[in-house]
């Protein structure tokens, strides 16, 4: 091939380079990647990706430390409303001295290099599996559609509500009880506990120092100003459409006395957490960041 030839083929990479295309193929193998592998393959894989994100990722933090930036790492636990905090700072990226760093669900307390700052939202842990079940049931539905994986879709099938399966959850029929155990640890935000993001509540004691906000689903927008004045910031809003807030809609399945018994069983490190945030966030929010 002669020099114009060579010259021409890489133009060519760099315009494909620069096109939508390659988005489209990984949303593509996302798909495919859900559809046909097993989670116990598709999990590890994802996990792997993750570490090698935050590895690259940890190299531009270091560079913004050196510049005399302090971070801000904004955690993302699942349906305590991160989506509507990522739009109401949506043009946020520094002020005051502080880098703010948006994160998706992957990123955990634990992956916070000590001495950052950290901002969790967290949720009443029945609430969240309501809200978890929901999302999944629509496909996520709202801002983002995500298909089911072949473990959600065997489901989905078996328990149609909420309440079928946490009734299910203490079934008398052992096979019930086992698809019931099967649902809960495989579909998605519902099989995530708070342990996943924040270990412990002793962990959490250890960590306070680093911990400049703790926040609550149910209280959005009185943190966030909260947030405002704790950073030197204003004008941020959260939104009010369905879809930028990520807010599924549909029909609401309330529980039974005995379903959500069974769902506070499950859940109950999450409880002991998010009590334990709700007991400290009026003294860590009232610190001052440094």
């Amino acid at each position: 091939m002669d020099g114009h030839g060579a010259s021409r083929k890489k133009d060519f990479r760099q315009a494909t380079d620069r096109s939508p295309m390659p988005k489209l193929k990984n949303k593509i193998k996302t798909f495919i990647g859900r559809r046909l592998l097993p989670d116990a393959l598709h999990q590890p894989l994802a996990r792997r990706r993750w570490q090698k994100r935050l590895k690259m990722e940890s190299r531009t933090w270091n560079e913004w430390r050196e510049g005399g930036e302090r971070l801000v790492h904004i955690l993302h636990i699942g349906k305590t409303g991160g989506t509507a905090i990522r739009h109401a700072f949506r043009d946020l990226e520094k002020a005051n001295g502080y880098r703010f760093i948006f994160h998706p669900h992957q990123m955990t307390l634990p992956e916070v290099p000590e001495g950052d700052l950290a901002i969790i939202f967290f949720r009443d842990p029945v609430a969240r599996f309501m809200s978890s079940f929901k999302s999944r049931l629509n496909q996520g539905s709202g801002r983002y559609f995500s298909p089911w994986t072949r473990t959600e879709e065997e489901a989905f099938k078996e328990f149609p509500t909420p309440g079928d399966l946490a009734r299910a959850l203490e079934s008398d029929d052992p096979a019930i009880q086992k698809k019931a155990f099967r649902s809960m640890k495989n579909i998605r935000h519902v099989k995530n506990h708070y342990t996943h993001w924040c270990r412990s509540t002793e962990y959490l004691e250890y960590r306070s120092s680093d911990i400049a906000l703790i926040g609550f689903q149910e209280t959005l927008a009185d943190d966030i100003d909260l947030m405002e004045k704790k950073f030197g910031l204003t004008g941020h809003e959260l939104p009010t459409d369905k879809k930028s807030a990520h807010r599924s809609s549909g029909p609401e399945y309330p529980l039974d006395n005995e379903a959500e018994e069974n769902i506070r069983s499950w859940y109950a490190m999450d409880i002991e957490i998010e009590e334990w945030a709700r007991c400290n966030s009026k003294r860590i929010n009232l610190e001052m960041a440094s």
